[in-house]
């Protein structure tokens, strides 16, 4: 026997693939045989219903259901995987950080007689606050992309697959030109509908695209592959299918400024001849403006080729003297313009472009925070002034194409300013009392004061003045008694106080004597 061929196998043109698969007997006599002309889509041989259901006591706990069941009857192959898909750009309504729970995945295998529903779900959906909260759900099915579309407006019911036809073509809206520009088509059609997809370009600007303006696509409203393998396992024939949204890369080169561009599904009509069809299903004979998407889900009504920088780029309020002090943070503020294309970023930077107009190599740029107001200004905080000397400061300004222009200043980075004295903090403190006699009315001085600590040591001495007053300083924070006393005719006056001392405070130790016999 031939060897096997080399994985995937031989891929078999199509569509329509017109091959034949004949089972023979031992005498080469045929039993049966079946005629493979396509690849059948998932709403032949499966069915899927869908439920939105609105918890209007617990807002944020919406459940969204799919039942998905293999038709017996038409569907014959090995498991299906099924894929439940909230995509954020065709469903605005949905707060996207709340598509996580549920059960997005489910393999189907084929029932023997009656139709088994498998359950998808994604529970706790929070709607946003928007005026429309109309959106879509996919089924993709084993690969199939949209092999089922819902459309809902999410307030609630059952609602059934959509049945018409669709065309959504992602293009980028800012575009340099050039040999491979990339375009993604997503063409939905019910079974039954024969389409081919056609896109153009205006290329000489007239507002129209005429027959030589478009581009010529493969056939089929998808990449569709049937790959064979003839040695299986066993000696089995394997056939593997595989179904994509197209992608092509079309030749822009020579085209500046804007383009309109529009895609159309063709579809047969049974004869030879051949109707366009916008995406209303209207004949039309060539249109400026089709139903076209960029990446966000928004309506490009153009292309703009664009093969210049931005211009005007200048750095704004600069700083008197240009100077700046080692170690501070200096805000700069730049301005620039692109007549063609809209500003995407601007960075601030260290330093200076390279030669090829790059940043340099282990620059960490600054990005550039647009200021409110009519006229545009980029702002940014510089934080990274390490020494003095003359410092370069560079700010790039890239435009939607990818293109950049730089200005550069120089700033005279200074020493610092001479830092303030500081206080060193306190690590002890003051005792200041009074000493009196009677009940405080009378004023002793010349009489000596005695501190001690806990221990009953005495740590200082001190002399009233002539109001009684006394002081101590550099005392240990802690606990102190201070104690004073004079001789009397009848014995002696004594007194003390208890005293506790923290660290930069002045403890008060007022102490009156009392006739001690």
């Amino acid at each position: 026997p031939p060897p096997a061929p080399p994985p995937p196998g031989i891929d078999l043109a199509g569509p329509p693939f017109n091959f034949q698969i004949r089972l023979l007997d031992d005498k080469g006599q045929e039993l049966e045989h079946h005629d493979v002309t396509r690849i059948m889509l998932p709403q032949e041989y499966m069915e899927a219903t869908a439920k939105f259901e609105i918890d209007r006591a617990n807002p944020g706990k919406n459940l969204l259901t799919v039942q998905v069941a293999l038709i017996p009857e038409f569907f014959s192959g090995p498991p299906c995987d099924v894929e439940l898909v909230l995509p954020p750009d065709r469903n605005p309504g949905l707060l996207e950080t709340k598509i996580k729970e549920g059960t997005f995945k489910q393999k189907l295998i084929r029932p023997t007689s009656r139709r088994v529903f498998k359950t998808l779900s994604a529970f706790n959906l929070q709607l946003r606050d928007v005026p429309d909260q109309s959106g879509f759900v996919y089924v993709n099915v084993d690969g199939f992309q949209r092999g089922f579309i819902f459309a809902t407006n999410f307030r609630g019911g059952s609602f059934d697959p959509l049945r018409a036809r669709g065309l959504r073509i992602y293009a980028p809206p800012y575009a340099q030109p050039n040999p491979k520009y990339p375009v993604h088509f997503e063409v939905d059609n019910p079974p039954g509908d024969e389409v081919s997809l056609k896109f153009g370009i205006d290329r000489d600007d007239d507002g129209q695209i005429t027959d030589d303006e478009l581009i010529d696509l493969p056939p089929g409203y998808r990449s569709q592959h049937v790959i064979f393998n003839p040695s299986g396992p066993d000696g089995a024939l394997v056939f593997k299918t595989e179904v994509k949204d197209w992608s092509a890369e079309i030749d822009t080169s020579g085209i500046i400024g804007r383009r309109n561009f529009g895609g159309w599904l063709v579809a047969s009509t049974g004869g030879p001849k051949l109707e366009v069809l916008n995406s209303r299903n209207e004949k039309v004979r060539t249109v400026s403006y089709s139903e076209t998407l960029d990446a966000t889900g928004k309506k490009p009504p153009v292309i703009i080729f664009d093969n210049t920088p931005p211009e005007d780029i200048a750095f704004r309020d600069v700083p008197p003297g240009q100077k700046a002090l080692v170690g501070s943070t200096l805000t700069v503020k730049a301005t620039g313009r692109d007549p063609e294309t809209p500003i995407k970023s601007v960075l601030f930077f260290f330093g200076d472009p390279t030669d090829d107009g790059k940043l340099p190599a282990g620059v960490m740029p600054f990005k550039g925070k647009l200021l409110p107001g009519p006229n545009p200004v980029w702002v940014a905080e510089l934080t990274a002034f390490e020494k003095k000397g003359p410092q370069d400061i560079s700010v790039e300004f890239i435009n939607a194409v990818d293109l950049g222009a730089f200005a550069t200043m120089t700033i005279d980075v200074t020493g610092p300013p001479t830092p303030a004295a500081t206080t060193p903090a306190a690590t002890t403190g003051k005792i200041q009392g009074t000493v009196t006699w009677g009940g405080g009315r009378f004023a002793l001085g010349g009489l000596d004061v005695s501190l001690k600590n806990a221990k009953g040591e005495e740590k200082k001495k001190a002399k009233t003045k002539d109001d009684g007053s006394y002081l101590f300083e550099d005392v240990e924070p802690g606990e102190y008694n201070v104690s004073s006393s004079r001789a009397a005719n009848a014995g002696t006056d004594k007194g003390n106080t208890a005293v506790t001392v923290e660290a930069g405070k002045t403890a008060k130790g007022d102490i009156d004597l009392m006739r001690r016999p």
